[in-house]
């Protein structure tokens, strides 16, 4: 094991990793049966987010040809959180065995608190005062014409020290329940760009982390905010987030040393990122074109 997990070591759990690689390669081979415990031993370790491994579980079930136990696990996955997205023909198919119609009802849902998150997000001044931040935050980040950095660097010192007040008098990153999906995204965002103390993305990491288990955080600012700490404090990364342009190859590629692209593909497919090629060429259209 090279990294436990833990608010100390802010890193990830390799041994779930591992065991998740070695699941996926049975399930590709259709050994259904073989992967399945392999899948709850990672769901015991609460490294992935939880309705990930509960579906992974449900559809090996399924596949398995055990339908009352594929039911058992996606209901357990939408209990945590799963959405329905079109053409999840899979999930339907389990569903089908529900005569009663209670998980499918409970899916649809998921997705309508999800839409409705902003409109009922518990602390809505909260989100109204997260908004003027971003505000902030993008002044002048983004305008070439007046990137005045010291400046820059005043108004994300405000965001941090905002942000963390936060922290302290929730005990818990502000989540979609909180703030809404908005608010938990630009939460996100004052994390990403505090790079002049790292200490306090370290803080933040293993708060998001809890609340990526709880269907309560996009699942990808872990993987963003873990990398751009990492990267920073021991120089590599696992997710792939942090890029530089190789001029002789003509290509984007991950920064910091011994990157593990089969770590990656895993976290990233996981943490629901999309695959790092189509990153790397959307780094190329976006600052490249």
């Amino acid at each position: 094991m090279l990294f436990c997990f833990t608010a100390q070591s802010q890193s990830i759990d390799t041994i779930a990793v591992e065991k998740i690689i070695f699941a996926d390669s049975l399930f590709q081979l259709k050994k259904y049966k073989q992967a399945i415990p392999l899948y709850k031993e990672v769901e015991e370790r609460k490294f992935f987010p939880t309705n990930e491994v509960f579906n992974a579980l449900a559809i090996s079930f399924y596949l398995a040809s055990e339908k009352d136990s594929a039911l058992v696990y996606m209901a357990k996955a939408i209990e945590a959180g799963k959405l329905f997205y079109p053409k999840d023909s899979l999930t339907e198919k389990i569903l089908e065995h529900d005569t009663s119609g209670t998980h499918l009802k409970n899916l649809w849902n998921n997705n309508r608190t999800h839409i409705d998150a902003d409109t009922n997000a518990i602390y809505p001044k909260l989100l109204d005062s997260l908004k003027e931040c971003y505000i902030l935050d993008q002044k002048r980040r983004w305008n070439s014409e007046n990137n005045n950095w010291e400046e820059q660097d005043k108004i994300d010192y405000i965001n941090r020290t905002f942000l963390n007040s936060i922290l302290d008098e929730m005990r818990k990153w502000p989540g979609y329940k909180e703030v809404g999906t908005e608010g938990e995204q630009i939460a996100f965002l004052i994390a990403q760009h505090a790079d002049k103390d790292i200490s306090f993305q370290k803080k933040c990491i293993p708060l998001i982390h809890q609340e990526v288990l709880n269907n309560n955080c996009r699942n990808s600012h872990f993987g963003y905010l873990l990398d751009r700490y990492l990267l920073k404090a021991k120089g590599y990364q696992f997710f792939g987030t942090q890029v530089e342009w190789n001029e002789e190859e003509r290509k984007y590629q991950p920064k910091g040393d011994k990157f593990n692209y089969r770590y990656s593909k895993t976290l990233r497919h996981y943490f629901f990122m999309e695959p790092l090629q189509e990153y790397f060429d959307f780094m190329i259209e976006r600052y490249k074109s």
